[in-house]
């Protein structure tokens, strides 16, 4: 699940995941409760997880299987991107 820094649900962030070694890679888009899934049909248990959303800082963590897992979870929490702009005169 993806939410923001106010803990409410991000619908479409982009979740980018990274299979290793062989660097595969699957994207997935999360739905308006902030959810997502991937499935790799041969997985190593190695993962890297990047997700981004318009507005928000971009987060990415390696989640790794721990022994016999079949589905890994990987909760993120993304911070706001505040960009200060040069001042404009109209």
């Amino acid at each position: 699940r993806v939410v923001d820094d106010s803990s409410r649900a991000l619908g479409g962030a982009t979740v980018t995941i990274t299979r290793g070694p062989d660097r595969l890679v699957q994207t997935a888009t999360t739905d308006s409760a902030g959810t997502y899934s991937s499935r790799f049909e041969t997985g190593t248990g190695d993962y890297l997880v990047h997700v981004a959303s318009p507005g928000f800082r971009p987060a990415r963590r390696r989640v790794q299987r721990l022994g016999n897992e079949r589905e890994l979870v990987a909760d993120f929490t993304l911070a706001r991107d505040l960009a200060l702009l040069a001042a404009v005169k109209v």
